[in-house]
């Protein structure tokens, strides 16, 4: 219950953030916009009026919250759409590049980290490279050397080489912990092979931090997604949120930042609950 609560309220702080500070820095939608098109003061006004943007902060806050609790979103103030409909093709697009990322991640990082237990010296110096090296400098790299990159699979595996390299760190550094426990070298010293002793006893003894480390760079998926997408000029979740941050749409920018929250939150809940599951005696604590 106190996992749930805290999670819960993540979310709320994450909207909550996201609310006050559009309102708190200069400007806004409506004056930027106006004044461009020659509007005099009074139009302006009329039309902060009409959005309730003449109102208090915690007065707005009041209706935004009640209208998020009955699932409306609102209406974006730029293209004058309900803001699900704006996020819900965008959603898809993010959704489908960030999953193509996490099913070759996975197995990436996992085969790394095997490889790098093994005290292989190519696999130990990729993994501080996919740590290290900035995502939108081996992006660039990538969209210099192919031309061509509109299939998904190119920044999938972008996303993909990244995140597996946490994942290929915990691998490896569970994997040499357990290498050192006694029932290991109690297998081995009755003449098991090493691959069997790697499958059927060390892989799945190490499997919880791994299980954790996944669970979180799926997460970091998302923020990875927005940049690559901006990259590789992609339709997504990242195009619409930083659209409606330049153009100062609030309904737009706090409705992406709310469903990646979600998801994020959503991806951890199910890692407890998959801990749960490889290790019964976590279930307490999940």
């Amino acid at each position: 219950m106190k996992r749930i609560l805290f999670r819960l309220g993540a979310i709320w702080f994450a909207i909550t953030l996201t609310f006050v500070m559009l309102r708190v820095l200069p400007g806004d939608a409506i004056i930027g916009p106006l004044i461009e098109a020659g509007a005099d003061q009074q139009t302006i006004q009329e039309q902060q009026i009409l959005l309730g943007l003449d109102q208090p902060i915690w007065t707005q806050y009041g209706a935004y919250l009640s209208d998020l609790i009955r699932g409306d979103l609102g209406e974006s103030i730029v293209r004058g759409l309900p803001v699900s409909e704006i996020l819900r093709p965008a959603f898809g697009s993010t959704v489908s590049l960030a999953f193509s990322a996490l099913i070759v991640m996975i197995p990436m990082g996992i085969t790394l980290g095997v490889i790098a237990a093994r005290d292989h010296l190519l696999a130990r110096l990729i993994i501080p490279f996919a740590n290290a090296a900035p995502i939108y400098w081996t992006g660039t790299l990538v969209i210099f050397a192919l031309r061509n990159t509109s299939e998904i699979w190119i920044p999938a595996l972008l996303l993909a080489f990244h995140t597996s390299g946490a994942v290929a760190r915990v691998t490896e550094s569970s994997l040499r912990q357990t290498f050192n426990t006694t029932f290991v070298q109690t297998a081995r010293a009755k003449g098991l092979r090493e691959r069997t002793i790697l499958g059927r006893h060390v892989l799945p003894m190490s499997l919880i931090p791994v299980i954790t480390v996944i669970g979180l760079q799926a997460g970091f998926l998302l923020s990875g997604t927005i940049l690559v997408e901006m990259l590789f000029l992609r339709p997504g979740i990242g195009q619409v949120l930083v659209n409606g941050v330049l153009r100062r749409d609030y309904p737009v920018v706090q409705g992406a930042v709310m469903v990646i929250t979600v998801i994020y939150v959503m991806i951890n809940i199910l890692v407890d609950l998959l801990i749960g599951w490889v290790d019964p005696r976590l279930r307490a604590d999940v």
